[in-house]
């Protein structure tokens, strides 16, 4: 298969919607992935760094959201170490878990049963403050990194965000999704800001601006073939094309 001229993507996120909204796309193809594929694989592990108040709880919950997890119900899990979520796919379930390991060290990790989650098929493992496990982290993973107060200037600027998308880990294991991986995040990255009268799916009613142009989150999953093709374009940031270096603005 060919791959794409980069694994590396940085995006501007101006405020924790369209953090969420980034997420949920990564979060949505993680979760779409066939049983086949799935097939004496691991978890998934997104490895997520960012300062205190970087937006990386809202990256989470946007994890989850397209993951197909209840999003409102992901915190920051400090003080409990880990929070396990499920999202049900007619019998099969899947397994979101969130880990904080701000207070966690390597020989810690039993207490929240670091190695058979990591055998999981089924899971989407989030894990803030991941530097304090450098040592115990899989390679099928993505490395996400959040800054704050991108820019300088007006107040937009101030409140913005930074995140680097780096897929080159999860291409070393599984080269096929980091490269579903990448092409969905390119039609976020280069879609228009469009208006839309109706679902692209059922025609139904918008109800959430973060999943136009379709209703729900279903329904965009329900249409990810044609999606990853740009057959429809999503809110994106307006006049948004690739560098050379492979970075989004």
């Amino acid at each position: 298969m060919s791959h794409p001229p980069t694994w590396m993507l940085s995006f501007h996120a101006r405020e924790a919607v369209e953090t969420e909204q980034l997420a949920s796309v990564i979060g949505e193809v993680i979760g779409s992935r066939s049983l086949a594929s799935r097939q004496g694989s691991r978890a998934v592990v997104i490895a997520l760094s960012g300062e205190l108040g970087a937006g990386k709880t809202a990256f989470a919950r946007g994890l989850a959201r397209g993951f197909g997890v209840e999003h409102s119900q992901v915190s920051s899990p400090t003080f409990t170490l880990r929070m396990d979520h499920f999202a049900a796919r007619g019998e099969r379930v899947d397994l979101f878990a969130h880990l904080d390991c701000w207070r966690m060290e390597t020989g810690a990790l039993e207490s929240v049963g670091w190695d058979a989650l990591l055998e999981e098929p089924n899971a989407l493992v989030v894990i803030e403050w991941p530097q304090r496990i450098a040592a115990s982290l899989p390679k099928l993973r993505l490395d996400v990194t959040i800054r704050d107060g991108v820019g300088e200037g007006s107040l937009e600027q101030s409140q913005s965000r930074r995140v680097d998308i780096d897929c080159t880990p999860l291409a070393n294991f599984d080269p096929s999704l980091a490269a579903r991986m990448i092409d969905a995040l390119l039609v976020l990255a280069q879609a228009v800001r469009v208006s839309h009268p109706g679902c692209a799916r059922c025609g139904g009613a918008l109800q959430n601006d973060a999943f136009a142009p379709f209703c729900t989150a279903r329904c965009r999953l329900l249409d990810l073939g044609a999606w990853l093709r740009g057959a429809y374009v999503i809110e994106g940031a307006e006049g948004s094309p690739e560098s050379e270096s492979g970075e989004i603005a």
